[in-house]
């Protein structure tokens, strides 16, 4: 079947590009007759092809002739490959977004033509559910336009904003980026450490998950400083205020700081490899 002109691209179709791929049909951003996508999961082919009706074609170079907006959705290791493979097709027409975590835009512009319009964003794994966080850096050869395009995309999978300096994304990486796995440490840790103590699983889990629940959308909701919400539960000589000074004790503050700390470093690191 002959390939039309579509509108976006995505080079590489796993869970996160399939996410965004679903967001914009749904929400109507773009149909899926104006999306080509490349992949070398024949499982994601038929997904792709069966249920979004996007085109899918046999290269990245042929893909990237037919879009202006390019959707980098592969992984760090494979990004080398794939830019040589487009880079003599891309022209000022393009757009190239990437999703990939690590890679500065110095990297991209040792491949890409100069002046490439280039944007970095950093989402993380909820926006699968619609809920994720996505940081963005443009590069400086981007338009206006193709900042507020990138912001109107990623928003469809959640919450997305710019990050002025590009340093800050090895933050964003280990913010919210890796953030959610931390978040699932601390909730497991105190689940499991109210079923050490004899609540049962079931009853623990639910209670817990609602609190986290609640908890978010009063920081969301009350637009008070947070040691304030903290105040109005710890009671003098209370349960909560038993738990917090052993959390104080303990070091629970400098031990997450740390972890970002940790986090962000070794974004810094694997930038620094490539």
């Amino acid at each position: 079947m002959k390939k039309t002109k579509i509108k976006l691209g995505f080079i590489g179709c796993g869970n996160m590009g399939q996410a965004l791929v679903t967001a914009l049909i749904k929400k109507k951003i773009f149909k899926g007759s104006e999306i080509g996508a490349t992949t070398l999961h024949p499982e994601k082919k038929r997904l792709l092809r069966k249920k979004y009706k996007i085109q899918l074609f046999d290269t990245n170079a042929e893909l990237a002739q037919s879009a202006p907006l390019i959707l980098l959705a592969v992984k760090p290791q494979q990004m080398k490959e794939v830019l040589q493979e487009i880079a003599a097709v891309i022209t000022p027409r393009h757009l190239v977004i990437t999703i990939a975590a690590g890679l500065d835009t110095l990297f991209y512009l040792r491949f890409l033509p100069k002046g490439t319009r280039l944007i970095r964003a950093m989402p993380n794994t909820p926006s699968l559910l619609g809920m994720g966080a996505t940081g963005l850096f443009s590069a400086p050869s981007a338009k206006k336009s193709d900042r507020q395009l990138a912001l109107k995309i990623f928003s469809a999978v959640g919450k997305a904003l710019f990050i002025p300096q590009e340093e800050w994304l090895d933050i964003v990486t280990a913010l919210s980026g890796a953030g959610p796995a931390f978040v699932y440490h601390f909730i497991d840790s105190m689940i499991k450490g109210a079923t050490q103590l004899g609540l049962p699983e079931e009853i623990a889990r639910p209670l817990f998950l609602e609190t986290v629940k609640g908890a978010v959308e009063m920081i969301r909701s009350v637009k008070e400083p947070i040691d304030v919400l903290i105040s109005r539960v710890a009671s003098k000589g209370g349960t909560t205020e038993a738990g917090l000074n052993l959390m104080r004790e303990k070091g629970f503050a400098e031990i997450l700081r740390q972890t970002v700390e940790a986090a962000t470093n070794r974004a810094k690191e694997l930038r620094g490899q490539t």
